[in-house]
């Protein structure tokens, strides 16, 4: 009798496990795995590939660009890493339901289930537990393998895609790294129209746009709490200025006193500019679109902050520079070579050349020497990008002209943010030595 009570206390246990196991699957079944959104998630991503891939997968562009190389780059690697944490989702939900599956069927193997009352009262409560229990199991058991079938067919399209965006990587890694090694063998046709009967790409800006976008909008989206924070940080130290400005003028000093200093004559423009140009060196290695976008609000700043605070010469030489920088932003926006680029190109070189002759010329009217030997350095640069473009070297030719460019912006910003910190410093420490004189 103690025996009987033993193996019914046993088989009880097993029943109650079995129905535990049987809840559990039904609360991860009704919590449901959005099939039809992960789907459409993956889907979405293929057609994202076979964009990004686009002229350098399969049929290639006749002149692969180093821009469009590196931006499809960023693009593969962001959808490898979004393709695999979509994997390791179905693979957790895949190994959640079938561990309970396998739970289900264990517990239904167990000796003990089957050991059947000698009571007759306890045999019909046994049937009765029993016929409930594979009813149940056998209902859960379908809806479990269902649900398994339907994650591991997602599983299967987000394998392949994964090999397929892999391979992608190592196709255009392998371009890459071909246009590095030939960057001054290769020669390619740069003033040579296209086939217009077959083209690739039916208008280039616009494709170049939508990459450009894209990578935009992964960035941004990977990065908001940073751009956020930068945002902040803008707002804030205009208000410091502002601030500021407005203590000078309490004590009797007039706008006109403080065009000289920076900080008070635009405090807005300054506060932008200090932060853009410190900031993103903190940024988590933001994209050259990125970057570009980031040192042409600078340049704008800068343009606000100098008017009316430096010489006619120099502030000519600012806008000249100025619209330079926004000349070549267009050029850097787009990725896929025609032959209205290269001619866009030359126009950026001759306007360059230009400028560094004429400040050359002019240098005894140029005070601070460090923006005339920059300007001179970007001036030698775009001589050499004008001579390789011309003889059939597109992507270095393209690369001196941006870093021509981009050196001047860059010297003028950073000056600038230089003489903005040592002016906080000097405002402060003027109006503490108002405050200690009351």
């Amino acid at each position: 009798k103690y025996i009987n009570h033993q193996k019914d206390q046993k088989q009880n246990k097993t029943f109650n496990l079995i129905e535990h196991e049987i809840q559990k699957a039904k609360f991860i079944l009704n919590r449901g795995f959005q099939y039809k959104d992960i789907t459409q998630e993956i889907h979405q991503l293929n057609d994202w590939e076979a964009f990004a891939v686009k002229g350098i997968v399969g049929k290639k562009f006749r002149v692969q660009t180093d821009r469009n190389l590196s931006s499809t780059s960023i693009l593969l690697d962001e959808l490898l890493k979004r393709t695999n944490n979509r994997l390791e989702k179905i693979n957790i939900e895949n190994q959640e339901l079938s561990r309970t599956q396998e739970k289900i069927d264990s517990l239904a193997t167990e000796k003990n289930l089957y050991y059947v009352p000698a009571d007759s009262a306890a045999k019909e409560i046994y049937r009765l537990r029993t016929l409930k229990m594979n009813s149940e199991t056998d209902f859960v058991s379908e809806r479990l393998k269902n649900a398994v079938d339907s994650i591991e067919s997602l599983k299967i399209l987000g394998d392949q895609l994964k090999f397929k965006i892999e391979s992608d990587i190592l196709e255009n890694d392998a371009l890459r790294q071909l246009e590095l090694d030939q960057l001054f063998s290769k020669k390619v046709p740069v003033f040579q129209k296209p086939d217009l009967k077959n083209p690739m790409i039916e208008d280039p800006l616009a494709f170049s746009i939508q990459t450009n976008n894209l990578v935009l909008y992964f960035y941004l989206i990977n990065n908001r709490n940073s751009i956020l924070l930068m945002l902040l940080l803008i707002i804030g130290t205009a208000i410091y200025f502002e601030l500021q400005k407005r203590k000078f003028l309490e004590l009797g000093y007039k706008n006109d006193m403080l065009i000289g200093i920076y900080i008070l004559n635009s405090p807005i423009a300054s506060a932008v500019l200090v932060v853009l140009n410190i900031y993103q060196f903190i940024l988590p290695m933001p994209p050259l679109i990125f970057s570009i976008l980031l040192w042409t609000v600078s340049t704008i700043a800068l343009t606000v902050i100098m008017w009316r605070s430096i010489g006619i010469f120099v502030w000519k030489i600012w806008i000249a520079i100025f619209l330079l920088n926004l000349i070549a932003m267009f050029d850097i926006i787009i990725l896929i070579h025609f032959v209205g680029e290269s001619f866009l190109i030359l126009a950026v070189n001759t306007l360059g050349i230009a400028i560094g002759i004429y400040a050359y010329l002019n240098r005894s009217l140029i005070q601070r020497k460090v923006y005339l030997w920059y300007i001179i350095l970007g001036t030698i640069m775009q001589i050499m990008s004008f001579y390789f473009l011309v003889n059939g070297h597109y992507n270095l030719g393209k690369f001196l002209m941006t870093k021509a460019v981009y050196t001047i912006i860059v010297v003028f910003s950073l000056y600038s943010t230089f003489i903005i910190v040592k002016e906080i410093n000097l405002v402060s420490k003027t109006l503490n030595n108002y405050d200690e004189d009351r």
